[in-house]
């Protein structure tokens, strides 16, 4: 059985929810413009018809998929047998003033990490934070491994 998980969703929901009020200025903006009655292509035409749409590409673009002894993330896949996976929960150590704007009160981040059985080198860092608590436990739960 083979699973994806996205890792940002809290981010495509915020866009979809912004999108709402910005998309559809955008395309008053535009329809005013091919009337003839608008004045010039603004900031609110740039975000709703570029901006975001490559933001959202992106965003939807950023998952990995998980199946029976392997994770499968950017077309490279990782075998159980040859890497090891953990989901670790690391303090923030930045000052509050570096933190980006959408961690300013979390002190933790969720990661999940892959290592080299043979090195034991990392080879993937994979930010956790952008999914939902239920989406890491199944997760979890898929791979078999323990976490807090």
């Amino acid at each position: 059985m083979s699973k994806k998980f996205f890792l940002s969703p809290k981010l495509v929901i915020g866009m979809l929810v912004l999108f709402c009020t910005l998309g559809v200025i955008s395309l008053m903006n535009l329809l005013s413009l091919l009337a003839g009655n608008g004045g010039r292509i603004g900031v609110f035409s740039m975000f709703g018809f570029l901006i975001f749409g490559t933001v959202f590409i992106v965003a939807l673009r950023n998952r990995i998929e998980v199946s029976a002894g392997k994770i499968v993330y950017e077309n490279k896949e990782y075998y159980n047998t040859d890497y090891t996976f953990k989901i670790v929960q690391e303090a923030i150590d930045q000052s509050f003033t570096q933190r980006p704007l959408t961690d300013l009160f979390k002190k933790y981040y969720v990661n999940l990490i892959i290592v080299e059985r043979n090195s034991g080198r990392v080879v993937e860092r994979l930010k956790l934070n952008g999914m939902f608590g239920f989406q890491r436990r199944k997760l979890v739960a898929l791979l078999g491994i323990d976490y807090m």
